[in-house]
């Protein structure tokens, strides 16, 4: 598991948000492009450091964010934010469930 979150650090576009020089966040994006792996540390949450990860990233680029169901948090200020569209089909929002596996 650690040779494949370094490898996907390597090889694909990430994010680290550094405070005197020790890591408050960090990102990394699926093959397909997807954004995933967000994570803030807790005493650094709700300053703004998850949307200027995203906005990092997106420069040049068009991004696609996943979010698990049960992190309502990030689901609502998703919702929220102006940099965000929610993908709706028939005018419902539109769930992908995926499940990785692994042996």
């Amino acid at each position: 598991l650690r040779l494949f979150f370094r490898e996907k650090i390597r090889r694909l576009p990430s994010v680290c948000v550094r405070k005197d020089g020790r890591m408050v966040g960090f990102y990394g994006i699926e093959a397909l492009g997807w954004l995933n792996h967000q994570f803030v540390f807790q005493e650094h949450r709700n300053k703004g450091l998850g949307t200027l990860m995203e906005i990092a990233h997106a420069a040049g680029m068009k991004v696609c964010k996943l979010v698990e169901l049960r992190n309502l948090s990030t689901l609502d200020s998703s919702k929220r934010s102006k940099y965000w569209t929610l993908a709706k089909e028939n005018d419902k929002e539109v769930v992908i469930n995926y499940l990785d596996l692994f042996k």
